[in-house]
């Protein structure tokens, strides 16, 4: 069994917070930029015991939006993320950053 450390940050509430590379593909499978706000919050370690083999859903507050025109900033709210273009089918990747362990990504279609 591994043992992985998972970071829990408070955002208006608990929530489980895991350092991940997020990546946007358009229909070609060129990247997209995803823009991100600064994010700045108190965290504690929460373990997490997986066999190998098993599915843990870890939560976020994190929402994502098409925007062509966001500031480089982001914005003012650090729990929206924007992906620089106009609304269109893509592919999402997250992979999780976890120290000594690989670990596959995850993807998904988002369809507007």
């Amino acid at each position: 069994m591994q043992r992985i450390l998972v970071m829990a940050a408070l955002a208006g509430g608990c929530w489980t917070g895991v350092d991940f590379k997020l990546e946007v593909l358009d229909a070609r499978g060129d990247a997209l930029e995803v823009v991100q706000p600064a994010l700045d919050l108190g965290v504690y370690p929460k373990p997490i015991a997986l066999a190998k083999g098993a599915v843990e859903r870890l939560a976020t507050p994190i929402r994502l939006r098409f925007d062509a025109g966001v500031a480089p900033s982001g914005g003012n709210d650090r729990m929206l993320w924007s992906i620089r273009s106009a609304p269109q089918p893509v592919r999402l990747r997250a992979t999780l950053k976890v120290e000594g362990i690989r670990v596959a990504p995850a993807e998904a279609m988002l369809e507007p």
